[in-house]
């Protein structure tokens, strides 16, 4: 759905200015005082993923809020819209080191990332994004300053071949955006299913620009796949209209889908009189912890969101920013980001802020085992483990929860 600029705009500069609290100015991150810690975020409020900001800025809000009342830090949030354009978020992100924040959460999509991520660690900033899942961003130079808590499509990948061998496939068609994120995970997916022994009968990568992807949807559909896989952003909705008119709908073959599509409205975007259209069809995401405690809270607090898809991650990376500043005794970035590797690996696990800065104090070694779960970081900064939902399509175009299940990185 397109939005009104103006009142977008509006939209996001509220939403900026609640979360920027009572923010006093400052020359630099200050060393000698642990009492406030200022974080940037970078999240979509505009654009093609623009359904998925409002969780990840309620989970940021939860966080503060916690992390305040664990005794911690004050955090006070400089916002940016991501917008899905590079250039607005690189305005965003000069915004926010002007304001000398010791880190920056986001962006959400990994195409973003890469286009700011050079910026931002190049001035020696840390960076913390519960979304970015491209395979492209392991082991990118980033000085130590990049940290992601959702674990790379290498991972999951291996869930979707594995779910659709499960179901039977066994000759798949795959239409994918053109971008960092959709290609890395059609690149993994598409291992993972010639590993299990799937056929993938063709696979179809489109310009993301296009205004018209029938020729990719007639090549689809050439190759009379039993299963098909969808990596797309809000157009993915076009995309199922004309595998429906083409008699390639739910009901005649199983469609698969990620985290990236409008899961909440799209059953109502592709038919407004039919949600029950796409009955049957399959997800996989990052675990988003439905029907956790972490998600039970965020809702009382949030009541109005559609989805709480990517907040466990992006509240992972806010206490894990505030613990590193306790740890550290600092609000530097390089000194917090010093600490987040070993904040994920100690010895003894803590589940919350308030837990984690009592061991730390007491100058034991800690494990975060936070919203999402177990991180684990490698040296790198990148989670080693992590949960996958399997969510199917219901008549009614909302979606349950089929299976939830973990997956490790062989190291």
């Amino acid at each position: 759905m397109k939005k009104n600029t103006a009142i977008a705009t509006a939209f996001v500069a509220s939403v900026a200015l609640l979360l920027s609290g009572c923010a006093v100015s400052t020359t630099g991150p200050s060393n000698d005082s642990l009492s406030s810690l200022k974080i940037g975020w970078l999240l979509p409020q505009t654009g093609p993923i623009s359904s998925l900001g409002a969780p990840q800025i309620a989970a940021l809000k939860l966080a503060a809020e916690d992390i305040a009342a664990g005794g911690g830090p004050k955090i006070s949030y400089t916002g940016g819209d991501e917008a899905g354009d590079t250039a607005a978020a690189g305005q965003a992100v000069d915004r926010m080191l002007a304001a000398h924040v010791s880190a920056i959460i986001g962006a959400g999509s990994s195409s973003i990332t890469l286009s700011v991520i050079d910026k931002i660690t190049g001035s020696g900033t840390l960076e913390c994004s519960g979304m970015n899942t491209t395979p492209a961003l392991t082991g990118y130079p980033d000085k130590g300053l990049y940290f992601r808590t959702v674990p790379s499509d290498v991972l999951q990948g291996g869930v979707l071949a594995d779910k659709i061998k499960a179901d039977g496939g066994k000759s798949v068609a795959i239409i994918s955006r053109s971008d960092s994120y959709a290609t890395g995970l059609a690149d993994a997916t598409v291992t993972s299913l010639e590993h299990a022994g799937v056929n993938v009968a063709t696979r179809v990568d489109y310009d993301p620009s296009a205004t018209n992807l029938d020729a990719e949807v007639r090549k689809v559909v050439s190759s009379k796949p039993d299963s098909i896989i969808l990596f797309s952003f809000d157009e993915g909705a076009t995309i199922l209209q004309s595998l429906i008119q083409a008699g390639y709908g739910p009901d005649k073959v199983k469609l698969y889908g990620t985290d990236a599509l409008p899961i909440a409205s799209l059953a109502k975007t592709v038919d407004p009189s039919n949600p029950a259209i796409l009955k049957g069809m399959t997800f996989t995401q990052a675990s988003s912890g439905e029907g956790t405690a972490f998600t039970k809270r965020l809702l009382q607090k949030d009541p109005g969101l559609s989805t709480t898809a990517f907040s466990p991650y992006f509240y992972d990376c806010a206490v894990l920013i505030a613990l590193g500043a306790e740890k550290a005794k600092s609000t530097d970035s390089s000194a917090i980001a010093g600490e987040l590797v070993g904040l994920t690996n100690g010895d003894k696990k803590c589940t919350d802020y308030a837990q984690c800065k009592k061991l730390i104090d007491a100058g034991d070694s800690v494990q975060y085992v936070g919203a999402a779960g177990p991180l684990k970081f490698d040296k790198e900064g990148e989670p080693t483990t992590g949960l996958y939902d399997i969510l199917v399509m219901n008549a009614d175009g909302t979606t349950s929860t089929a299976a939830t299940v973990r997956r490790t990185i062989e190291k």
